[in-house]
């Protein structure tokens, strides 16, 4: 692995740096994905408060495959759905991956809840009932707020521990 030896200040100096990054990179992120589960949060009960359920017809538009190290591939499955409301064909796609393609693939009908002051606004039911529900948004919120926390400390780790290090430092005399 990559080992840059640096004198002891300047390994000090990276170590500051790195660990005020880390801790930009991190509440950036946090922003981020707060930010996305309000909106998805704000999107599922805005179409549920006013939602008509139906069941839709589900279409396989796409599959793309993807090739991976040691000769692996992955599958992504690209569906669309389309019902119609006021007189109006709408339609959504979303993708998924192949081991959760399973349930879609044989299926001909798909439930999904629209918004009948704005029938665009649709979604699988599933997923926008799995939004909206504060207890589950706190849920995925606290897994992904320690899940970043742990990954900041990684990469300060990495930089401090492991690509620079202290050549002052005799247990990396080695």
């Amino acid at each position: 692995m990559l080992k840059i030896k640096v004198k002891e200040r300047t390994h000090q100096t990276i170590a500051v740096i790195s660990k005020y990054l880390c801790i930009l990179g991190f509440i950036g992120a946090v922003g981020f994905f707060g930010y996305t589960m309000v909106q998805n949060y704000r999107q599922a009960t805005t179409i549920l408060n006013d939602a008509q359920i139906i069941d839709a017809e589900l279409m396989l538009t796409d599959v793309t495959f993807e090739k991976g190290r040691k000769g692996r591939t992955k599958s992504v499955y690209e569906f669309t759905y389309s019902y119609e409301a006021d007189g109006q064909a709408f339609a959504q796609s979303f993708t998924t991956s192949e081991s959760n393609a399973d349930k879609y693939v044989d299926a001909t009908t798909i439930p999904v809840a629209y918004a009948k002051s704005n029938p665009a606004l649709s979604g699988k039911l599933n997923q926008l009932e799995k939004n909206s529900s504060l207890g589950s948004l706190s849920w995925r919120g606290l897994v992904a707020f320690l899940g970043l926390m742990f990954l900041a400390a990684v990469i300060h780790g990495l930089i401090t521990g492991v690509i620079f290090v202290n050549r002052d430092d005799p247990e990396n005399q080695s």
